[in-house]
């Protein structure tokens, strides 16, 4: 049994297809506050067991839904819609106070940092002899 476990991790890791077939890849169910029928059926996911879910996570209607996704561990994940924006919320949206505007070019401005990886690739083809 350990044997065969492990060739099929070896086997998923070495191999992309093998991967999908053994892993899975994750199933959207619904979007948008509509059912995708087609991956519920596939799945054999009745719409009760959606809105099991959505109640547990707070939302009482389906058009409260962006996505309903069966990960592949066999758990329905719920993403919420946003919410709908005040009318104080699109106004203040309509444009930043002149102050943040030159906070954001000094931060264009900034010099980009590499990852501490290149930094020190960069550092030791500096000090290579011939370079």
């Amino acid at each position: 049994m350990l044997l065969l476990v492990f060739r099929s991790s070896l086997a998923a890791h070495l191999n992309m297809r093998v991967r999908e077939v053994v892993e899975g890849a994750p199933t959207v169910l619904a979007a948008h506050g509509e059912f995708i029928l087609e991956s519920l059926n596939r799945e054999r996911i009745t719409p009760g067991e959606i809105f099991s879910e959505m109640h547990k996570a707070g939302l009482d209607d389906l058009p409260q839904v962006r996505w309903a996704v069966l990960e592949t561990d066999g758990k329905t994940s719920i993403v919420p819609e946003p919410p709908a924006k005040t009318q104080s919320e699109q106004s203040s949206a309509e444009g930043p106070p002149a102050a943040s505007c030159r906070v954001a070019e000094a931060q264009k401005r900034a010099p980009v940092r590499l990852p501490s990886w290149r930094a020190d690739r960069a550092r030791r083809a500096d000090r290579r002899p011939g370079s």
